[in-house]
This record gives structure tokens, C-alpha cells and sequence, in this order.
């Protein structure tokens, strides 16, 4: 495979799925939020939890036929988190404050996101690129893990906070 075959199969299949997956991921959400705007929270948790299987996979498949389900469960278990971002932050922060929240946010991800190629970079002649991606599934559980305790310890605290117990802000 050639390197432009490999830059589409890479993105191709992540960002099908991830299509797919917002789509049924906000009509759950939307369904779900309802009764609880909590548990967009929990579909961004458990959307991290799949997602990290699949990275695990990206790395260590031996055959490409898995590498493209790691690709395509990646990108539709991460579509329960993304489809929530700005739903579940508009939940818990202000409306005056909403713009820079949101641009922290985004600064955040971004910073922390474009890390991972130097570490990567760094860890590849250490502990091998496949041993590098496969490592990058731990970060999605511990972030699963910290939203689960957002979920369970903080969310209502701070949505009745910023709503008074009144919904539609």
C-alpha cells in the first residue's frame, strides 16, 4: 500500500463511522436528556470506555482487516463523545461564560492533541510506534473514568447551579 492509500484508509473509515455514529449518538443523547441531561455525560463516559478497545487494536492488529475495525470502532464509539461536547459543557457553565468555555476547551484539546504526535515521535524508537498508538488507549480510559466520577459526584451540583433548577437556559 502506498502512502496516500494508507493516508485514506487511515481517515476513511474513522470518519464513516464517526458519521454514523453522530447520528445515532445525538438522537439517543437528545432521547435520553430528556428525562436527564446527566446522562449525556454518561454517553460521552462509555463513548470513551468502547473507543479505547479500538485504539488498543489500530496498534497491535496483525492484519489490516482489523486495523480498519479498529478504525471504524474508533470513530463510531468516539462519535457518543463528540456528539455531546458542547451540550454537556452549555450544561454546566454559564451563558455569559459559554464563549470562553468553549474556547478554552477547544485550546485545551488542540494543545493536548498535537502532544501526541511528538510523543509519539519520542516513544517510537523506544517502544515501537504500534506499542506507542496502542498506549494512547489508557488516556481514553482515565478520561472515561474521570467523566464517570464527574457523572456520578458533579454533574447535578453544577447543572442546578447554572439552570436554578429550571430547565431551558
Amino acid at each position: 500500500m502506498n502512502l496516500s492509500q494508507a493516508g485514506f484508509h487511515s481517515m476513511f473509515y474513522t470518519h464513516l463511522f464517526a458519521f454514523i455514529g453522530i447520528i445515532i449518538a445525538g438522537r439517543i443523547s437528545d432521547k435520553l436528556a430528556q428525562k436527564d441531561p446527566a446522562k449525556r455525560l454518561l454517553m460521552q463516559a462509555l463513548g470513551l470506555l468502547v473507543a479505547s478497545p479500538f485504539i488498543f487494536m489500530m496498534g497491535f492488529a496483525q492484519h489490516l482487516f482489523f486495523v480498519y475495525i479498529g478504525f471504524a470502532g474508533f470513530g463510531f464509539a468516539r462519535a457518543f463523545f463528540e456528539a455531546n461536547i458542547y451540550t454537556v459543557l452549555f450544561d454546566v457553565i454559564p451563558r455569559q461564560y459559554r464563549s470562553s468555555a468553549s474556547g478554552v476547551m477547544i485550546m485545551i484539546g488542540f494543545g493536548v492533541g498535537s502532544l501526541s504526535s511528538v510523543i509519539l515521535g519520542y516513544l517510537k524508537p523506544i517502544i515501537g510506534l504500534s506499542l506507542g498508538i496502542s498506549l494512547l488507549s489508557i488516556i481514553w480510559v482515565v478520561c472515561g473514568i474521570v467523566l464517570l466520577i464527574a457523572y456520578r459526584f458533579y454533574f447535578a451540583i453544577d447543572y442546578n447551579r447554572v439552570h436554578g433548577g429550571v430547565e431551558g437556559n
